[in-house]
């Protein structure tokens, strides 16, 4: 509501930049409303993570809704057509694939693959699926080509507009990177030990100095390994990636406001001891954006 609220407001200021956020797509997963019991297991079923996983159907539903109903705003506006919508999540869920639950430090698909959706009528191909693996840092650069802006020269991401418009792209595949920080330390910065690199249908995931590469087209639920001498050029880009992020960590810090450390423990980014004893169980009002940034960049 606060979301439509704003559009009938500034819908239609040329231009506009909305950013909706939720977290109904979050653990701790609970009931939602009208929507429980929707997608609840049979009354046979004890298995706790079908339990969860049930919750978390009924969040999705709930999201989906609303933004079908953001998209009815925009309708009802006449600027729906103009509007460059994107639709993303910093990250899934697991629901004990690889031993866990919710997004711990690791980098399966089931928490690394998430829904990323992009509208523009006359400009993105409608109803266009692409298979290659991309990153969220590619956001920023393809909404400034979308857009009419000039590029980021310092952008790590590329632009997706030749793959969403269909143009042709080279033929070899791009190797997208991927990290997961496993602990905040008051002013030590974040403790990244888990690395990944996918390329075409190949990811290959570092983590406590073992590395596992997995075929996801013959595996997609990242089962069984590959021999050790399988995909070496993947293998060797994880590595470079691995040790130059190790030797940036090294003289890279970062302090932490306690209330925003124990607001990220909240939300499962920070391990329980990361968070100083001083700070209450409970830390009221949600950080600021601007320093759960700072905390987590």
């Amino acid at each position: 509501s606060m979301a439509t609220d704003w559009l009938w407001r500034h819908g239609l200021e040329r231009p506009f930049f909305l950013f909706a956020h939720t977290y109904h797509v979050h653990s701790p997963h609970t009931s939602r409303g009208a929507y429980a019991g929707r997608f609840r297991p049979p009354a046979s079923d004890t298995d706790a993570q079908a339990f969860l996983r049930a919750l978390y159907e009924e969040e999705v539903r709930l999201a989906d809704d609303a933004v079908r109903d953001l998209m009815g705003e925009l309708e009802l506006l006449g600027v729906a057509n103009d509007t460059l919508v994107i639709i993303t999540s910093d990250h899934g869920e697991e629901f004990g694939e690889h031993g866990g639950r919710a997004h711990g430090p690791q980098l399966y698909d089931e928490v690394m693959r998430v829904p990323l959706i992009v509208r523009l009528p006359g400009t993105v191909v409608a109803g266009r699926r692409v298979p290659e693996p991309v990153s969220l840092v590619d956001l920023r650069p393809t909404i400034l080509e979308l857009v009419g802006l000039p590029p980021d020269e310092e952008s790590d991401g590329v632009s997706l507009v030749p793959l969403l418009t269909g143009e042709a792209v080279a033929a070899r595949p791009r190797v997208v990177f991927s990290e997961a920080v496993t602990r905040f330390r008051g002013g030590d910065g974040g403790e990244v030990d888990v690395h990944a690199a996918a390329a075409g249908t190949h990811k290959c995931i570092r983590s406590m100095n073992q590395v596992a590469c997995f075929d996801l087209a013959s595996d997609p639920d990242e089962q069984n390994a590959l021999p050790e001498d399988a995909v070496p050029s993947l293998r060797q880009a994880l590595r470079s990636f691995h040790e130059g992020e190790a030797g940036a960590a090294e003289v890279a810090g970062t302090t932490i406001d306690p209330v925003v450390a124990e607001r990220l423990r909240a939300l499962g980014y920070v391990d329980a001891d990361a968070v100083p004893s001083s700070v209450p169980s409970s830390a009221g009002d949600a950080a600021s954006p601007e320093a759960t940034t700072r905390a987590v960049r």
